[in-house]
């Protein structure tokens, strides 16, 4: 069972999270940290151009920092790192603010941002641009311009770059929401690299989970009195009983365990490469939050409706209890990793979620020093 229920309200608890940071290192000036004032620059001079792969394929991502993020820029200064994946609107520029705003408010001096972008049009003019149509940049999937470059492969260069430009980074937190939720909990997985991670993964639309098995038929359609097993309770009341293995309701969804959904039919994508068996042994090894909104309740447009998406639960906030009470089910000890937490007063709203003290709690650079 879940046992994580923040109640403060909202409102008041930002303020009181706020506070907890240093007031007057919030109004300091930070040299080469310009970005971090959108107020005084313009977005525009924080997105860069970051070559991928080879035949000069790039995409674009936003830095808090001046100038390139390369061993030829070395900031001695910066020790943590944000880095924080965009929705299915491929708006990082939004993103990139909002973190920025958070972030000048909490630690400016010693935290850079960073948001990669992931294009899903090409816009005719440069075709070297790498272009991920149809939001297949959550799946980890290979550019449609340029085969050999996965949508995750981006986030590795950034990393990398990361550390030789920052040579005393001692912490590194990567934070989705939405769609990007999704690209992070699948690239939490798979990723291969050396530098401890702390991820936040906020309001997902689906999980890819490391089994073939589902909550049952049976258990599905009582979901909405189980899970929670209250109105606005984090508590899940389901056990291993309410679970089968392979799923029970296969034969009308064959497909529920394939793709993005789990760990069968990973052809062409950074998962794949990885590897089902290399997943499912470090995932639950990963240190992980799970944000999830309180109010997120309802199946918006922009929610996956299929039969495998809703194999997982009918809206994000209960996907994300019932995805939480099965690791907790398979991976004994886990809860010492990771958390869910219920954001009270949020929906599906990435500014309301990443002002709230239970993001703070989970970012805080007091938090992830220990990483």
């Amino acid at each position: 069972m879940l046992l994580w229920k923040l109640r403060r309200r909202p409102f008041l608890a930002v303020l009181a999270s706020l506070a907890y940071f240093s007031v007057s290192q919030a109004a300091t000036e930070c040299p080469g940290l310009a970005c971090h004032r959108l107020s005084s620059d313009a977005l525009s001079n924080c997105r860069k151009k970051l070559d991928v792969g080879q035949d000069g394929h790039y995409v674009h991502y936003y830095s808090s920092i001046k100038g390139p993020l390369s061993g030829e820029n070395v900031h001695q200064n910066v020790t943590g790192l944000i880095l924080i994946l965009h929705g299915i609107k491929s708006d990082a520029d939004k993103y990139f603010e909002v973190m920025s705003s958070i972030v000048r408010k909490a630690d400016a001096c010693s935290t850079v941002v960073l948001a990669p972008e992931w294009r899903q049009r090409s816009d005719n003019q440069n075709t070297k641009l790498l272009i991920w149509p149809h939001a297949s940049f959550l799946n980890g999937s290979a550019a449609a311009n340029s085969p050999g470059v996965y949508s995750f492969s981006v986030i590795d260069s950034l990393i990398a770059q990361a550390q030789s430009a920052f040579p005393r980074l001692a912490s590194v937190t990567m934070v989705g929401h939405s769609a990007g939720a999704q690209s992070l909990q699948r690239y939490a997985g798979a990723n291969r690299l050396t530098i401890p991670v702390n991820y936040i993964i906020a309001n997902a639309g689906t999980y890819m989970y490391l089994s073939n098995q589902r909550v049952s038929t049976q258990a599905l359609s009582a979901l909405n009195t189980t899970c929670p097993q209250a109105q606005h309770s984090a508590a899940c009341n389901l056990t291993g009983a309410d679970f089968t293995q392979p799923w029970d309701g296969a034969i009308s969804c064959p497909r529920y365990d394939e793709g993005k959904y789990g760990l069968r039919g990973l052809n062409g994508s950074y998962v794949a490469q990885a590897g089902a068996a290399f997943v499912r042994s470090t995932y639950p090894t990963r240190r992980i939050t799970y944000l999830l909104g309180d109010d997120d309740t309802n199946a918006n447009a922009h929610l996956d409706q299929s039969c495998a998406a809703n194999a997982q639960g009918l809206y994000r906030k209960q996907r994300g209890l019932v995805y939480y009470t099965y690791l907790l089910l398979n991976f004994p000890g886990l809860q010492s990793l990771q958390t869910a937490v219920v954001v009270p007063g949020c929906g599906h709203n990435e500014t309301c979620i990443l002002s709230s003290a239970q993001f703070l709690s989970a970012w805080s650079p007091q938090a992830t020093s220990g990483l």
